[in-house]
């Protein structure tokens, strides 16, 4: 059930919504920094991820970052944020392995 949630969140957030009305706020996960393959230790705790009409608009944590007025703000206490996890190579001459992106939601290369 958790699965389906994530999954569902980030199709959310990932297609195009140039007609979003108002801006969606993930309050209190944890953003992982992927700058060093994984090894750094700079993750940001207790974040807000702002998504404005598609777009991430802002990245801080709950003290520094603002919530804009009337967002939709999604509880991600406990959960992990992961910029751009997807392996795009994975899918190179091999049909199976695309279509099971597709399944999972992710649609981006």
């Amino acid at each position: 059930m958790r699965i389906a949630t994530f999954l569902l969140l980030i199709v959310a957030i990932g297609s195009p919504q140039d007609n979003q009305s108002r801006p969606i706020a993930l309050v209190g996960g944890t953003v992982i920094d992927v700058s060093a393959s994984g090894t750094s230790t700079r993750d940001l705790r207790d974040a807000v991820v702002i998504v404005e009409h598609g777009r991430i608009t802002s990245v801080g944590t709950r003290r520094a970052t603002k919530i804009p007025r009337g967002a939709e703000v999604i509880d991600a206490t406990g959960k992990f944020i992961v910029p751009g996890l997807h392996d795009v190579f994975a899918t190179i001459d091999n049909q199976a392995f695309a279509n099971a992106f597709l399944y999972m939601g992710v649609t981006a290369t």
